[in-house]
């Protein structure tokens, strides 16, 4: 049975209207995953910047299970 011009309208707005949805979501999920990468990298950068800070002497003790 051929569907008319209505009703190929309506499938196709309907299938307009979930890729919209589908486009917000996924540009949200994008913003919050570059914000924790963001967050990430500046936790790296201190971390990096505390190492520097610290002596650099090796540790000669034997391991604690000795």
């Amino acid at each position: 049975m051929p569907r008319n011009d209505s009703q190929r309208l309506t499938e196709l707005e309907t299938m307009l209207a979930h890729q919209d949805r589908m486009l917000a979501e996924l540009s949200d999920v994008l913003r919050r995953q570059w914000a924790e990468i963001e967050a990430l990298k500046l936790q790296l950068a201190r971390l990096d910047a505390s190492k520097a800070d610290a002596p650099n002497e090796p540790d000669d003790r034997p391991p604690p299970h000795y």
